[in-house]
């Protein structure tokens, strides 16, 4: 390696745990968010992340992401997924829930993985309800470990989110697991639950609902119309090839969604553009 490659390579990783101890939430935390840094920034070890225990156990890390010093975040190190997910929405903080105009008394989490976004609400709104649906099963072991999400109003539910009550084949783990046709193979069989009849039940509810359910959001959306509550915001990523997800911006609007759009990103040999909106309506 060149003098100049490592010294690019230096200034980059110094950038990362620059960037991890930014988003520190105070003195307190400041170590534990530098190591964190230190990890993602292969400072430590050489390597993105450390290998798994011989035995497959989770390499666990507990890292304060408030002021409270029981506002933590469990992660497993070894899981990239799961690094990934904890530098989006507690480092990047993709989720500006300062953008709600009202205080939700209801939030549903469709696709919580190992609830980060349902982590990070709780500490926001500790008096509202909230839901939560994951139906992979590694990642619904992790979701109910996570120390904000052991109270009364957590709902947890190892079950994917549709337009209608069933089965459903499932392929895939951490932030890529998704829905598939039925008989493909290598898919296992989760629980589906009709997500239109349940939210009909919660129309006077000040809601905020967040869907991240890789594709499946194209049939989801319009299949809400008419049960969205009268006050609601709502934080989705779309998962559409080539970007076309025109008919679930049209499904919203037609509900009375005023939408933008947050973000978009793409991946290697992907058709699909990923897509971050925020919409909200009746506030």
């Amino acid at each position: 390696m060149t003098l100049n490659r490592i010294m690019k390579a230096v200034a980059h990783r110094s950038v990362v745990v620059a960037r991890y101890a930014a988003g520190a939430p105070g003195a307190a935390s400041m170590g534990e968010w530098l190591a964190l840094g230190a990890i993602r920034a292969r400072l430590t070890g050489g390597e993105a992340r450390l290998q798994q225990r011989a035995d497959g156990t989770a390499r666990e890390f507990s890292v304060r992401v408030g002021k409270d010093a029981k506002h933590r975040v469990i992660l497993d190190l070894s899981s990239m997924a799961e690094l990934d997910g904890f530098e989006e929405i507690f480092v990047r903080r993709i989720y500006d829930l300062a953008k709600l105009p009202f205080r939700p008394s209801l939030v549903a989490d469709c696709g919580a993985n190992i609830g980060l976004f349902a982590s990070l609400c709780r500490m926001a709104w500790p008096e509202a309800s909230l839901c939560c649906w994951e139906p992979e099963p590694r990642n619904f072991a992790r979701l109910s470990r996570q120390p904000l999400l052991q109270a009364e109003r957590c709902e947890l539910n190892a079950a994917a989110v549709f337009d209608r009550d069933g089965e459903l084949s499932f392929s895939g783990s951490g932030l890529g697991g998704h829905v598939v046709e039925d008989g493909m193979p290598a898919a296992s069989r989760v629980r589906a639950v009709d997500f239109s009849a349940w939210l009909a039940g919660k129309r006077s509810e000040r809601a905020l609902v967040k869907i991240d359910i890789e594709g499946y959001e194209e049939r989801l959306v319009p299949s809400l119309a008419g049960t969205w509550p009268d006050t609601c915001a709502l934080f989705m990523e779309t998962h559409q090839e080539e970007g076309k997800d025109r008919p679930i911006l049209d499904a919203l609007r037609s509900e009375g969604f005023r939408w933008e759009r947050l973000g978009t990103h793409d991946l290697p040999g992907d058709r699909r553009m990923f897509n971050e909106y925020y919409a909200v309506r009746g506030a």
